[in-house]
């Protein structure tokens, strides 16, 4: 939530959030649009920052797929584990002029 308030409160720019395990007021001191899955934000964001553990149901959660619908420029950062994004993925995107920059995770 931390960077929620950065990007929403600093620099004014619309927060969406997606966790499918937060209860619905969690965030109510931040304002933002939550979803009920990573993929509805994706045409939206400029810059996405998943922030969750590796976990079976997190592995490659953010692939080929959901590149694709992302804004050509993005910028990701991903400060949790590399397994989250798919590295191989991300490196085509990159390729293919999705994103300007990419960090694929934490070892």
């Amino acid at each position: 939530m931390a960077v929620a308030r950065l990007f929403g409160g600093a620099f004014g720019a619309p927060v969406y959030a997606y966790d499918p395990f937060a209860p619905d007021d969690a965030w109510n001191d931040i304002p933002h649009t939550r979803v009920n899955h990573v993929d509805e934000m994706l045409p939206h964001v400029e810059i996405l920052t998943p922030h969750l553990p590796l976990t079976p149901q997190t592995r490659n959660l953010i692939a080929w797929q959901q590149f694709k619908r992302m804004k050509p420029g993005s910028i990701l950062i991903n400060a949790a584990r590399g397994g989250i994004v798919n590295e191989e993925d991300l490196i085509r995107a990159l390729n293919e002029g999705i994103f300007l920059g990419g960090r694929a995770g934490l070892p």
